[in-house]
């Protein structure tokens, strides 16, 4: 599936306040390594050289969950993606200190056979001021041609960036500081 418009986002649009109440709530939670390839009930496997970040999770009442969902929906409307969703997962905080990164990846792989839904938007949400970290920089595949454009605009604290889930993304090894960020899925049924 191609979309001629592979993401959508806000530049700035959430407050410095809000960011810092984020990064608060978000530190109250216990947190553990990054995984990859859970779904159907697995938690996935620590795998370094793929994905090193500290994550948590929301619980799925949290007020956070909320914004995640008001901006895929957003998003979703003003794109023309107009993709069938139905609910969110729980929204994951994230934390990349120096050389942590998560490679390239499509996050529709997970798929929940329960109930046959997948995840088909992802909502990426940069807390933090970009003074205060070093790499860290949002990639995504743009095109279709398996490059992949550094968004750096994504820098600014407060912006809030949607993308269908099947599309590459990944963020790039911190050298310096502590990335935090906000990261929720929309699952909808199957495409067909």
């Amino acid at each position: 599936m191609i979309f001629e418009t592979p993401f959508w986002w806000w530049d700035g649009v959430l407050s410095n306040d809000l960011c810092d109440l984020i990064i608060a709530e978000g530190d109250k939670l216990v947190s553990g390594d990054g995984r990859v390839g859970g779904g159907d009930n697995s938690a996935g496997t620590v795998d370094k050289k793929i994905r090193e970040t500290n994550i948590s999770f929301f619980d799925s009442s949290h007020w956070i969950e909320g914004l995640c969902v008001h901006y895929a929906m957003l998003a979703n409307r003003n794109s023309g993606w107009n993709i069938t969703i139905d609910h969110p997962q729980p929204v994951q905080y994230a934390r990349y200190f120096p050389d942590q990164h998560y490679s390239p990846h499509r996050d529709d792989y997970i798929k929940n056979t329960q109930n046959n839904m997948m995840r088909k938007l992802s909502v990426s949400i940069q807390v933090t001021d970009p003074e205060n970290y070093e790499g860290g920089d949002f990639i995504i595949e743009a095109g279709h041609n398996n490059e992949f454009d550094k968004l750096v605009q994504f820098r600014k604290r407060g912006s809030v960036i949607v993308f269908p889930s099947l599309v590459k993304h990944g963020v790039e090894p911190v050298l310096k500081g502590v990335r935090h960020s906000v990261v929720c899925w929309i699952e909808g049924p199957k495409f067909r």
